[in-house]
């Protein structure tokens, strides 16, 4: 690719024309040197972010999971008060049934 003329000018010291082969070859170590310290930085940063998402992952997690057995035990605890009300009435139930079969059977009978 053609270099234009004010990027050699800058890159050769003012003057016109293509690069010198020892120039283009520091400014190619420079730049991979840049871009080195550039990557390296990145992959830190990336790291970081990669790492402070996890805890912040972990701790979600780790508030879903108490939530989750807080609502189990609490459905549990639901269950059993129903399942109790449930006993009670249906006692209940049996009772005035049997009441009734008595009270029924004592008007048939003269």
């Amino acid at each position: 690719m053609p270099v234009s003329a004010p990027l050699c000018a800058v890159h050769n010291g003012g003057r016109k024309g293509a690069a010198t082969p020892r120039f283009s070859a520091t400014l190619s170590v420079d730049v991979r040197n840049q871009l080195s310290a550039r990557d390296a930085e990145l992959a830190v940063i990336r790291a970081a972010v990669v790492e402070n998402t996890v805890v912040q992952l972990q701790a979600q997690l780790k508030d879903a999971g108490t939530a989750a057995a807080e609502s189990a035990r609490q459905h549990a605890s639901g269950l059993a008060a129903e399942r109790a009300r449930y006993d009670g009435l249906s006692k209940q139930l049996l009772r005035e049934t049997a009441h009734q079969r008595e009270t029924f059977q004592t008007e048939r009978t003269p």
